[in-house]
């Protein structure tokens, strides 16, 4: 890790989080949201998010709508990228 994030937090995101920082992080709280988008922390996620992801996906379920490669804007999903 380099030495200007030493003093941040290190963020390990469920899939829940994950999926709202990526979808519609104005979803999120404020102080989430912050410290997403803060170059001083690091934001980590587990394998197990994408493959509960890519199953979610599979079924075609109504109420998950996620589509992967979707426009990329300027909020804390461009970290994850």
């Amino acid at each position: 890790m380099s030495a200007d994030k030493s003093s941040g937090a290190v963020l390990l995101l469920d899939t829940s989080i994950l999926l709202a920082a990526l979808i519609a992080p104005e979803r999120l709280p404020a102080a989430v949201r912050t410290d997403l988008e803060s170059p001083a922390n690091s934001i980590l996620f587990s394998a197990e998010s994408i493959w509960e992801i890519a199953i979610k996906r599979s079924l075609q379920r109504d109420d998950f709508d996620f589509e992967p490669g979707g426009p990329r804007g300027s909020g804390p999903a461009d970290r994850l990228c």
